[in-house]
This record gives C-alpha cells, sequence and structure tokens, in this order.
C-alpha cells in the first residue's frame, strides 16, 4: 500500500510539473491569425471575396504558381481546374496526389503570407522532388504553414542535389534574389536563360506588398523530408534575424545527407523571453541522418567569427547566434543518427571521433535557458543524446525531464562497439554532455530521465584547455561515456538530479569536472547501477572507462591527467552545499585489462602502455586546495561498488600547498556495505604504470581522506557500513605524502596533519 501510494505522488508530481511548462504552449501569439483576420475584414468592406479559399494543385505549375501569389496557368500548361485563379493571404493550396518533379535549377518559392499548403492524401501519395542546389522549397514571408494539420495532409520532400540539397528552407527573399550568395539555401545564382519543362517561371509575389519575411509565425507539420543530399529543414537569413512562433510538428526526418533540423548561424535569437512556450519541436521523426557518419559536406559558409554549422552534426542542431529560450522539445523519437564511421564534420581530423548527436547547441549560441526537454527518445545516436557546446550560459529553469518510454529515453548513444575496439583515441558517446566552453550551469533540472547504456572513450593525455575548446581538442576532464558529464569552465549551481536511471553507461553516471565551484545542489532519488563497466564486448579488448563511479565530483588535476604534467586548471575549487537523499548506488566500477590496437601516434600514452584502470564509488568527490564541506547523506543505499561506498577526498600536489578541509558531513540512515576495493588497481593510469597510493587504498564503506587538511564536524547517525574490504567509517589526515611522484600524489611527506575535530558516531 505505501509502495502503491508512493507511486501515485510521484506520478502526481511529475504531471504537476508537466503542466508547469506545457499549459504554457497554447499562450504564443498567433499572428497568421491576427493578419488573415484583419486583411478579411478589410477585403470584405471593399467588396472582395473573403479569405480562406482553396486553390487545387495538380502538377509542377499550379503547384509553383500557387505558393508563389501568380495566378495558376490554363491548360495545356497545367491541369488544374482553377486556371487563373491566385491564392492571396489565408487561402490553402490542396496539392494532389501526384508527384511533383522540380528538376535541377529552379526551387519553389512560397511567398504568400499566411498560406497554407497541404496535400490531399499524405506524404505517402504527395511527393516533391528535385535536385535544385541549395534549398528545393522555400519559404520567404511569415505566417506560413507548410503540411495541414491532420496526419495524412503533409508532403514527401527530396532534394538529391550533391552536398548541396537541402529539402526546405525558412529565409528571406535577399538569400535568393542576390545571386551568388554562399549560404545553403542557394549556393549558385540561377542561369537567366532556364525555363523548366513545365513553363516559364514567374518571379514570386509578395503578398500584401510588403510582406514580413520568414521569421514568426511559421509552422512545418505531417511532412516527410527523406533523402535530401544535405539536411532536412535550414533556417537562414540573408542578415541575422530573430525568430519566435515556430512549430515543427509531427514530421519525418529520415536519411537526410546531414542534421535533420538546423537553426543556422544567420539566425539570431530563437524564442523570446516571456511565459509562452514560443518556439515548439514536437512529435517528430529524426532517423538515420548523416547516414555514412564519414563527412558533413561544406554547404554552410563560415561566418566572420569562424563559426560553421558544418563542424559537427545533430539531429536537431542549434547553431544560431543568440539567445535560445521558451524553446520546447517534445516527443520527439531521436534515433540510430549517424553512420557507424563516426566522424562527422567537414574539418577532417579535428573533428573525427565527434559523431551525430541526438541534440545539439553550439557555434554560436550565447545562452539556453527556459528549455524544456520533455518524453523524447535520444537512442543509438552515434555521438552524444544532448551537447551543449558553448561559450555561454546555460541557465535559469532548464529543464530536461522525463526522456523515457519504457527502458527507452537517453540511451546507449556512442560509437558500436566495432568502432571503440578499434580505436586508439578517442569517441565521443555520452547520454548528456556539457563541454568546457560553457560557462555556467545554474538551475538546471534533470528529472526522471532513464539515461543508460551510453558509451563513448577518451583515451588521449588531456592537453591544457584554449578557450574556446576547439571541436575534438584532447581537453575532456570528464572522459566520455557518461551518463550526464559537466566540464563546464565555471560554476554548477542549483543543479537537480532527481528520480532519473544511471545504469549501465560506459563511464560514470554523473560526473562533473567543472572549473569552478559545485555549490547548493540537490541529488534524490536516482539510481546509479552498474556505470563504468566499459564495453564488454569491444573487439580489441576491453576498453574499460576511466572513472566509473556511480556520482563523481573532480576537482583535482592529478586525478583527471595522471601521467602528464599540464595545468587543467581543475583545482582550487568548492564541493559545497549538496544534499545526497534516497540514491541507490550498486555495483558501479569494473577493471578491465586492455590494450590499444595501434601503436604510436595518436596512440600516445598512457594509451600505448595499456588501457585506463577505472575508479567505482558510489560517490567519490575529490579536490586539492578547496573544501568539501555541508553535504548531507540521508536515505541512502550503497552495495558492492568495485572501491567502495562514499569517498570524500582532498589532496595537494607540493609540501608548501596545504590541501582543503572537509566539515560539516552528514550521515542519516545510510547503508555503505560489500564494496570489496581492489588494491593493486584504483586509480586512473596506464597499465604498465605505478598509481598513487590514496587512490589503491581503498575498500571503505565511509571515508574521509585528506593530505594535511582538517576534519571536523562529521557525524553519523543511524547507519550500517558493514562486509566492506576497508573500513567501515573512515577518518584520516595523514600528511604522508604519496608514492609514485609524478604519476598521482605529492613529491614527499607533508609536514603535518590536518586536525580532526568534532566527530559523532551513535546508533
Amino acid at each position: 500500500m505505501l509502495k502503491q501510494l508512493t507511486i501515485q505522488t510521484e506520478m502526481m508530481n511529475d504531471s504537476r510539473e508537466r503542466r508547469r511548462y506545457e499549459l504554457k504552449l497554447s499562450k504564443a501569439p498567433n499572428l497568421r491569425t491576427a493578419i488573415v483576420a484583419l486583411i478579411a475584414l478589410l477585403f470584405v468592406s471593399i467588396g472582395v471575396t473573403a479569405l480562406g479559399a482553396e486553390v487545387k494543385v495538380t502538377d509542377t505549375a499550379s503547384l509553383r504558381a500557387c505558393v508563389s501569389g501568380n495566378p495558376i496557368p490554363a491548360a495545356p500548361v497545367s491541369s488544374s481546374p482553377d486556371a487563373g485563379r491566385t491564392a492571396g493571404p489565408g487561402d490553402t493550396c490542396v496539392v494532389f496526389d501526384g508527384v511533383y518533379a522540380l528538376g535541377v535549377a529552379v526551387p519553389l518559392v512560397v511567398s504568400v503570407e499566411n498560406l497554407i499548403i497541404r496535400s490531399m492524401n499524405g506524404a505517402t501519395a504527395t511527393n516533391i522532388n528535385g535536385a535544385v542546389p541549395g534549398a528545393l522549397i522555400n519559404i520567404v514571408v511569415r505566417g506560413v504553414t507548410f503540411g495541414g494539420p491532420a496526419a495524412d495532409q503533409g508532403m514527401t520532400v527530396t532534394n538529391t542535389a550533391d552536398v548541396t540539397g537541402v529539402g526546405l528552407c525558412v529565409t528571406d527573399l535577399p538569400t535568393l534574389t542576390v545571386g551568388p550568395f554562399p549560404n545553403p539555401c542557394r549556393v549558385v545564382a540561377l542561369p537567366a536563360d532556364i525555363i523548366p519543362e513545365d513553363g516559364p517561371v514567374q518571379a514570386p509575389i509578395l503578398t500584401p506588398a510588403g510582406a514580413g519575411i520568414a521569421q514568426e509565425n511559421i509552422t512545418i507539420q505531417n511532412n516527410r523530408f527523406l533523402n535530401n543530399g544535405e539536411e532536412g529543414v535550414v533556417f537562414w537569413y540573408a542578415v541575422l534575424t530573430a525568430i519566435d512562433t515556430i512549430r515543427i510538428l509531427s514530421n519525418s526526418f529520415i536519411q537526410n545527407g546531414a542534421s535533420g533540423l538546423v537553426f543556422s548561424t544567420t539566425v539570431g535569437a530563437v524564442g523570446r523571453r516571456g511565459n509562452d512556450r514560443n518556439v515548439v519541436i514536437e512529435g517528430n521523426t529524426f532517423e538515420s541522418n548523416n547516414p555514412t557518419g564519414v563527412t558533413d559536406a561544406a554547404n554552410f559558409p563560415v561566418n566572420a567569427v569562424g563559426q560553421d554549422c558544418d563542424l559537427d552534426t545533430a539531429a536537431i542542431h542549434f547553431c544560431n547566434s543568440g539567445t535560445v529560450e521558451q524553446v520546447g522539445i517534445l516527443n520527439n523519437v531521436i534515433v540510430r543518427n549517424g553512420g557507424v564511421g563516426n566522424a562527422a564534420g567537414d574539418a577532417g581530423a579535428p573533428t573525427a571521433g565527434i559523431g551525430t548527436h541526438g541534440i545539439l547547441f553550439d557555434q554560436g549560441v550565447i545562452e539556453v535557458r527556459d528549455l524544456l526537454v520533455d518524453r523524447n527518445v535520444i537512442h543509438q545516436n552515434t555521438g552524444n543524446g544532448i551537447k551543449f557546446d558553448y561559450v555561454g550560459r546555460l541557465g535559469e529553469n532548464i529543464i530536461i525531464s522525463n526522456n523515457a518510454r519504457g527502458q527507452q529515453g537517453i540511451t546507449q548513444n556512442g560509437p558500436s562497439a566495432v568502432v571503440l575496439g578499434g580505436a586508439a583515441t578517442n569517441f565521443e558517446g555520452s547520454g548528456i554532455l556539457i563541454t568546457a566552453n560553457i560557462t555556467e550551469v545554474r538551475s538546471v533540472s534533470f528529472l526522471n530521465n532513464v539515461i543508460n547504456g551510453n558509451r563513448g572513450q577518451e583515451r588521449r593525455p588531456l592537453v591544457a584547455p584554449v578557450f574556446p575548446i576547439a571541436k575534438g581538442a584532447a581537453y575532456a576532464p570528464c572522459r566520455s561515456g557518461n551518463g550526464i558529464g559537466m566540464e563546464n569552465n565555471g560554476r554548477v549551481e542549483g543543479v537537480v538530479f532527481d528520480g532519473n536511471d544511471f545504469r549501465q553507461n560506459f563511464n560514470n553516471g554523473v560526473c562533473i569536472a567543472n572549473r569552478g565551484d559545485f555549490t547548493r545542489s540537490t541529488v534524490s532519488n536516482n539510481k546509479f547501477h552498474n556505470n563504468g563497466f566499459g564495453e564488454p564486448i569491444a573487439v580489441a579488448g576491453a576498453n574499460q572507462a576511466p572513472y566509473g563511479d556511480g556520482f563523481g565530483v573532480y576537482h583535482d588535476q592529478t586525478l583527471l591527467n595522471p601521467t602528464v604534467v599540464a595545468l587543467l586548471g581543475t583545482d582550487g575549487f568548492r564541493i559545497e552545499g549538496i544534499t545526497f537523499t534516497g540514491n541507490d548506488y550498486r555495483e558501479n566500477g569494473q577493471h578491465r585489462l586492455g590494450v590499444c590496437a595501434v601503436a604510436g601516434p595518436p596512440a600516445t600514452p598512457p594509451c600505448a602502455a595499456g588501457a585506463y584502470f577505472g575508479l567505482g564509488f558510489g560517490v567519490f568527490m575529490r579536490n586539492e586546495r578547496q573544501e568539501i564541506s555541508r553535504i548531507t547523506f540521508e536515505n541512502e543505499v550503497s552495495r558492492r561498488n568495485r572501491l567502495g561506498g562514499f569517498r570524500l577526498e582532498t589532496d595537494t600536489d607540493a609540501a608548501a600547498v596545504r590541501s582543503g578541509d572537509i566539515r560539516e558531513i552528514s550521515y542519516s540512515n545510510v547503508q555503505a556495505m560489500e564494496s570489496q576495493g581492489d588494491p593493486a588497481r584504483g586509480g586512473i593510469a596506464a597499465g604498465a604504470a605505478a598509481v598513487a597510493a590514496e587512490i589503491n587504498d581503498n575498500g571503505d564503506g565511509i571515508a574521509h581522506i585528506t593530505d594535511n587538511g582538517d576534519l571536523d564536524n562529521i557525524s553519523i547517525n543511524p547507519s550500517e557500513a558493514s562486509n566492506n574490504g576497508g573500513a567501515g567509517f573512515r577518518i584520516e589526515s595523514d600528511a604522508t605524502g604519496k608514492l609514485a611522484a609524478g604519476v598521482v600524489g605529492d613529491p614527499a611527506a607533508l609536514a603535518r596533519a590536518g586536525d580532526i575535530n568534532n566527530i559523532t558516531i551513535k546508533d
């Protein structure tokens, strides 16, 4: 009865959280409706027939005329029964069943404001195709709806032009009328003397005169963007343009040559501040885009500051130059994007190993806020499930919640076992990756997600970061293959991890290795099971994970880069004010000895000497010079983790540097049991290298270890720490210095140990 009540309460809380955001979706202003009503009233007052008529489209000539505001041609040019009629604002072009071949020269230009274009019987019966350089279909005015509201009112769009074939572009007329203009929607000037087989193409008419460009109130719904040479749908403008009130609903993006949907660098802000969710991507399927996984051809130009949307691929790609806010990405299926080759970008080697992501924010984005990613399946993409990789802020009510249908949520992203096993360097593949380009992560919630089985590896020694971090650079302090990895260059504050299932990820359940404080956050009711097992079926030996903790925070550069002297800037940051409650950590971490498949560069040490050892704690938090303080563990269970249950540790790299204090730590109703430890292999280093003694010394249920910091105000109330390979409850300030100087640890014994004060153990 109690269990049932708990489940019902969780469901109520989940529904309440969803309603908090989804109810806002309907509040976005419908500009098309307002404009159509105004124009209709005006036309009625002057004796013109009211708007909202349907114009029949039966062939390519009538399709071109209807969407461009020209009269429908008469026979023999067109077979449409509506010869002589002209579609105006608010009208509908009804496209009959058939194949509409646009040829190789002239794209389709939609220039009637507030026009609806829909089919009679859906995308399987209505096919618009061509081999036009750039975009096959261009929407250049606002208020356009492409595809009807019913499931059987969309169209199939296929543009097979090699390396430039975009399906549909939302853009502006200067993009098309000024040529040659280097952009993905039109990459060459149209020859003036070309007349398609369906007759002369009349210039598009902007209706009404001076109509607004296609920057707002655009709906694309129930269509299929299939086998386009490059992207399925692109937003692109001649000058930087903010967009909002955009709906991408119930479309299929399948086997396009590059990304599925792109908001490009000439897009400014996506969405606007306010209470409504005004850009919505909902109910779509993104499957097998960038199927070769080898390159994304260079159809996006590099802008003035070196940004290029082709450097990385994703099913949904935000590479705009501005903010992303009040955006909802809901109920989409984002699966199997990227090929087995798992290299992305047109830059060649620097981007090799990145893969194709489910959702990507990068390039010119400066801030993502008020984002809702809800109830999607993001599964088996060759890169990361979701990747944030821009110079800017991630914060203020960013909600990434409930991405699960059964056991499929943000799951099994990253390269295949065959690719991993044959690799000597790096392959990305985390459920959610926040890279070191992000400056701050604040007030982000990860709620009720299933984040399982994500795999990747970083086997290169890390280099000191140079910001902005280039694609494919050897700076990845969380390595790869995590459920969630946070590497941002700044603080992590006010983050909530609640109700998630982190299971069987190649590396950690959660890895936080940011260059800033980690403070005032909550970790509650999550499952961290079987993370850090690496890839058991990799063909070149089992390449194990470098960390393998359930929840790990690493503010110690010697732990991140043990065999190479490189200042990574990850020491000296606080871990403070963290509450852990109701989590379950089981069987995280496993050591697997593996070898590199290829000798020599890029298989440089430590890879050449063997594979990485893993860690394997339920919770492991370690820093150097700053304190670990005000940490609360309540109603926690940790069982059979490889190296230990809960380990809090501060280290120092020189006798003159004092390690941080560990203080105000409390445990209540905690179980830390059956973690036997591994005294031979407990750190991160090459297979033949020595490993620091403080990592090899493991197997404790609950441990607090510092070199020469103080331990103060530590309490443990009714709890159990039994059947572990080391101590049940350990408090230590040892001052010994560590072995294997230059690998991990300290060069000599320290002058003194820290103080141990106010320790309470009862019941």
